[in-house]
C-alpha cells in the first residue's frame, strides 16, 4: 500500500518522468512494544516480531523496486527492541532492529540496497545535499504535545556546530523519528522533518494523552537543482 501510495505520487500527472531512486529512511521503533515491560524476559518475542518486520519490509522493497529503477533502505534501529536499557550511545548495534536490518540485506541480495549505519546521526547525500538520519531517542528537553520543540532545535545546532569543529560538510536537513508525528520545520540553513508512525496511535498514547495520531509516512521529493521541492502526506490509515 505504501509502495502504491508513494509510485501514484510520483508518476500521477507525468507518466513520462521518470524518478531515478526511492529512498527509505526507516527511523524504526517498527518492532514496537512495552519494551520496559519485556525487558530481560522476552528475547524469543522479539525475535519473532524481528522476523515478521523484516519480511513484511522485504515486500515492501520488491514492490518498491516493480516501480523504481534503483531503490535504497536506510535502516536506523529505534530505542524500543535494545537488548540493554544502558549504555544507550554505545554498543548501539546490540539492538534486535539492527539484526533487522542485516536480516533484510540478507533477504534483498542484489534486488534493492540495504544500508544499515552505526552511526549516531547518518548522512545521506541526495543530489548534493546531506540529509542527516537519526532515530531521536537521545533528544531530552521540555515538551509540547509530546515533542521536545527546544531540545530538537538545540541538538540540531549543536550538530552543526561539532561538524564545523571536525571540518566536516554540515547538514541541508535533518530528520528524525521516534516522536510518532508528522512535523516539519524550514529552518535557516539546515530543515528539520520528524516523519509519522506507520502504527498511528497505540494503548499508550490513548492512556497517556487521550489522543491519537493518524498513521502517515512523509514523503520527501528533491530535484538536482533545488533541493527539496515537494513534502506529501501519505495517510495509511485505510491500512487495517
Amino acid at each position: 500500500e505504501l509502495a502504491d501510495a508513494v509510485g501514484y505520487i510520483e508518476n500521477a500527472g507525468a507518466p513520462t518522468t521518470v524518478v531515478a531512486e526511492y529512498i527509505g529512511q526507516w527511523l524504526f521503533d517498527t518492532t514496537n512494544g512495552d519494551f520496559y515491560r519485556a525487558y530481560g524476559i522476552a528475547a524469543g518475542e522479539w525475535v519473532g516480531m524481528t522476523t515478521a518486520a523484516g519480511g513484511a519490509l522485504f515486500d515492501m522493497g520488491i514492490a518498491f523496486a516493480s516501480s523504481f529503477p534503483e531503490v535504497e533502505f536506510v535502516v536506523m534501529p529505534g530505542n524500543h527492541p535494545r537488548l540493554t536499557k544502558k549504555p544507550r550511545m554505545k554498543d548501539k548495534w546490540n539492538n534486535w532492529e539492527w539484526v533487522l536490518g542485516q536480516f533484510l540485506a540478507g533477504l534483498a541480495g542484489d534486488r534493492f540496497k540495504v544500508t544499515v549505519p552505526k552511526d549516531l546521526v547518518y548522512v545521506h547525500p541526495i543530489f548534493g545535499q546531506k540529509i542527516g538520519i537519526t532515530h531521536g531517542d537521545g533528544v531530552k528537553s521540555a515538551s509540547f504535545a509530546g515533542i521536545p520543540f527546544y531540545g530538537l532545535k538545540q541538538r540540531r545546532d549543536a550538530l552543526q556546530g561539532l561538524l564545523k569543529t571536525l571540518n566536516m560538510p554540515q547538514l541541508d536537513m535533518l530528520c528524525y523519528g521516534h516522536f510518532h508525528q508528522l512535523l516539519f520545520e524550514e529552518g535557516a540553513g539546515c530543515g528539520m522533518i520528524i516523519n509519522g508512525s506507520i502504527k498511528g496511535g497505540d494503548e499508550y498514547i490513548m492512556s497517556s494523552r487521550y489522543s491519537v495520531q493518524s498513521p502517515v509516512q512523509a514523503l520527501l521529493t528533491f530535484h538536482a537543482r533545488h533541493g527539496m521541492t515537494d513534502l506529501s502526506r501519505i495517510n495509511l490509515g485505510h491500512i487495517q
